[in-house]
């Protein structure tokens, strides 16, 4: 099943005007295509997908680039106090 505009730009996370910006398009076109007033061109899906996959792609890493940064570190509660 193919998600929406609106639930591609939810799960990314981003506000109607910077989803645009992303996308290239204007905040009111790109308003338009969301509340489906306007039938939208295929490369403005294909933009909001490849969005999302770089989003996803950061978030599945970052437990690994988390755990990366902190090997070999002290965590704050190991920290012996002042």
């Amino acid at each position: 099943m193919q998600l929406s505009l609106k639930k591609i730009r939810e799960e990314v996370g981003l506000s109607i005007g910077d989803m645009a910006t992303v996308i290239g398009l204007k905040k009111a076109t790109y308003q338009c295509y969301e509340n489906k007033t306007r039938n939208y061109p295929a490369n403005v899906m294909q933009r909001a997908e490849a969005q999302l996959q770089r989003t996803r792609e950061f978030w599945a890493g970052m437990d690994q680039r988390i755990d990366s940064r902190l090997k070999g570190k002290k965590i704050m509660s190991e920290v012996s106090h002042w």
